[in-house]
């Protein structure tokens, strides 16, 4: 009886050991399934893989294929065949630890983007394995491409907005050379209607046609390329050309609004890289901002600084200095919260997507109450282009 009981009880741990590992197996089949995580576990010097269910899945195979490296390879996207082809060589080579992102072009012309993670595993008997996980993130990128697409149409029609509070100057700057282009024409046509028409008049009056309007179709294209809804396109830049655009651009709304700009720009300052067009947005953007602060002040000039520099961490800086009202501590906490507005009848969103602009680029948009003087300086830093 005692032998009996004693294989009872063998029998009993053994089944309360096969629940459980059957529980735990059913644990993580689950855990994978609900986070779209599959396992992985390849041998490089056999070559045989495993993978676990949803990994399968995931691949799109049928469980009863068996997993090799010419699988995987046939389902990678071409394009990015030659990234894992890398990868492969450096767990060749011994490397213990893999991280990288992968696409994967399905039959039915669906990609699915995957964060692989791997590592090296030593068992004790010596041999080696890379052990790891693939998530499916497909859904996460579309997600982050739908809000980029938001972002930008944001951005869009916040440059859109600016632009036209001062819609009315940049028509004075587009009609200035055209008066001039007309008044230029007129005296060509009366110079030719002498008996001995001055060649040399009209020819003076042909270049200053000229020169207009290259001056109206600068202006054009600075607003078409600030209004037209495009993707980022990052390339190197001087900051100081930038500056000097956006100056070109708003000097007649600060003449309107008796504001006087002083320029401040470092010589021969490192390279950027940057969106030309975002970049201006931003610039604007504080410009506008420090102009309508400085509205309130009537015991001092309106004075306007744009200072450019290179600080100690070699980043490139841009500061706009202006003479207002300055920044309330109620504001100081909020100034750039999407929403907030310290104007009545403010979106509040101009310098939250200066700050996700500036941020996009590496870089850091902050502002500070002057010391010493009236009014508030808005300044952002970009990191400048290595060789």
């Amino acid at each position: 009886m005692t032998g009996t009981n004693e294989w009872r009880v063998i029998a009993d741990d053994q089944k309360l050991a096969e629940n459980a590992l059957q529980r735990s197996e059913a644990f993580l089949a689950e855990a994978q399934k609900l986070s779209l995580t599959g396992g992985i576990a390849w041998d490089p010097i056999s070559g045989d893989h495993f993978w676990s269910d949803e990994t399968y899945q995931i691949m799109g195979f049928d469980r009863s294929v068996r997993p090799s490296m010419d699988l995987i390879i046939q389902r990678v996207h071409p394009d990015d065949r030659a990234h894992l082809q890398h990868e492969v060589y450096r767990a060749m080579q011994g490397e213990q630890n893999h991280d990288f992102e992968q696409r994967l072009l399905m039959p039915d012309g669906q990609i699915k983007f995957l964060h692989v993670r791997a590592h090296r595993v030593k068992y004790a008997s010596g041999k080696e394995e890379i052990v790891g996980a693939l998530m499916d993130i497909t859904e996460s990128r579309k997600s982050q491409a739908a809000l980029d697409a938001a972002q930008t149409a944001l951005a869009h029609a916040s440059r859109v907005a600016t632009l036209g509070e001062i819609s009315a100057s940049i028509a004075h700057e587009v009609n200035q050379p055209l008066a001039a282009i007309v008044a230029n024409g007129q005296a060509c046509l009366r110079f030719l209607r002498r008996e001995t028409p001055d060649l040399n008049y009209v020819r003076g009056a042909i270049e200053w046609i000229v020169k207009d309007g290259n001056r109206a179709g600068q202006v054009i294209q600075r607003v078409r390329g600030l209004f037209k809804k495009a993707d980022t396109q990052k390339t190197l830049l001087d900051v100081n050309d930038i500056v000097s655009e956006v100056a070109a651009l708003l000097q007649r709304e600060l003449a309107a609004q008796h504001v006087t700009l002083r320029l401040e720009l470092a010589s021969a300052t490192p390279l950027i890289v940057g969106d030309r067009i975002q970049l201006q947005q931003v610039i604007i953007n504080l410009v506008v901002n420090s102009v309508d602060a400085m509205q309130a002040v009537t015991d001092r000039q309106h004075k306007l600084l744009i200072r450019s520099y290179e600080d100690e961490a070699h980043r490139i800086v841009v500061a706009v200095k202006d003479g207002g009202v300055g920044i309330s501590a109620d504001a100081a906490d909020r100034l750039f919260d999407a929403f907030f507005s310290t104007k009545p009848s403010g979106l509040g969103i101009g310098l939250s997507i200066c700050r996700s602009i500036i941020g996009d680029h590496g870089g850091r948009l902050w502002a500070t109450n002057n010391t010493g003087e009236p009014g508030a300086t808005f300044q952002f830093a970009l990191p400048s282009h290595q060789e």
